[in-house]
């Protein structure tokens, strides 16, 4: 029998076996939530400039997908924050995204543009700024751009679970728009902006918020990601938060900053922000009234169990 002689030859040995001492591993003891991923945020004015670039240069058909991700500084792609990851999208007149469906839940948030439809599952809803539109995970979808001027919206998708897991599935349609039709009435795809937007001046107060959830049944959006929207009046702020939950934040309208530990971040129409978990933050709007679409990760951090709060001190 070999003695050996130092831990670290025990160490050493265990490695040729492929195990690692559990004392020796960083995560053994972690006190409290300590994501990778940073508070940052992405200018729309920069990244919508790059989009419209790669337009004249490479087509939807080319590309598949015209999309920018948002890889948080923290982290790789595909992460915004450890469970969402988020990208601009742009599509032009007369194009088509060509149809496909995944096993990732993904929503969109319309930014900029009118006359351009998604389709999903032989439903066709059309889309228009502030909009929120749903695609169902395994559900076939295309994207079509009718009418004059780009259309642009953010994507939300629950891929890095998705990544972490190995459990994806990915397949292509037989052609490039799956067969759809109009379907009269509410859409429990479509969530438009003047709703919501009404939903949060009824509310009482400087602030408000007000979550999106299905108009059938009434649950989150779906199994891994939930969202809502906020109303800060100007000149005023948000409560402070702190919780497990991630967010990936679009500013709808007006200007401000929000404050997340110590880094403060400026956002204007358009632009984009991450918070990871765990990081206390508030929003001061400061030039007229703040409009801000959240897309979030509670429904994953509920069904596991995982969900704290704290209302932090400011």
């Amino acid at each position: 029998m070999q003695v050996a002689s130092s831990i670290d030859d025990v160490i050493a040995e265990a490695a040729n076996v492929h195990a690692h001492p559990l004392w020796k591993a960083p995560h053994a003891r972690v006190a409290a939530p300590n994501p990778r991923s940073l508070a940052h945020c992405w200018s729309y004015r920069q990244l919508r400039s790059l989009l419209v670039r790669a337009g004249e240069l490479i087509s939807a058909e080319e590309a598949d997908r015209r999309v920018f991700m948002m890889i948080n500084p923290g982290s790789e792609p595909p992460c915004t924050t450890e469970t969402i990851a988020a990208a601009y999208q742009l599509i032009l007149p007369g194009e088509c995204a060509p149809a496909h469906r995944h096993t990732p839940f993904a929503l969109r948030f319309i930014v900029e543009g009118t006359g351009a439809f998604t389709a999903v599952n032989g439903e066709k809803v059309w889309m228009e700024p502030g909009d929120l539109i749903l695609t169902p995970s395994w559900a076939f979808h295309d994207h079509g751009k009718e009418g004059a001027g780009p259309m642009l919206w953010v994507d939300g998708l629950d891929v890095p679970l998705m990544s972490y897991l190995r459990i994806q599935f990915f397949e292509e349609w037989k052609e490039a728009r799956f067969p759809s039709l109009e379907i009269g009435g509410a859409s429990n795809l479509r969530y438009p902006w003047a709703e919501m937007e009404q939903r949060l001046r009824d509310e009482p107060g400087a602030y408000a918020l007000v979550p999106y959830l299905q108009r059938v049944g009434g649950q989150a959006i779906s199994r891994t990601m939930g969202a809502y929207a906020e109303r800060i009046d100007a000149g005023t702020s948000s409560p402070a938060r702190q919780s497990t939950v991630s967010h990936v934040y679009v500013v709808r309208s007006g200007r401000g900053r929000t404050h997340v530990g110590s880094t403060v971040l400026e956002w204007e129409p358009g632009d984009t922000f991450a918070i990871p978990t765990w990081q206390a933050f508030h929003h001061e709007a400061l030039d007229g009234t703040a409009y801000l679409f959240a897309m979030h990760d509670r429904p994953l951090i509920d069904a596991l169990g995982y969900y704290q709060e704290q209302r932090p001190a400011r």
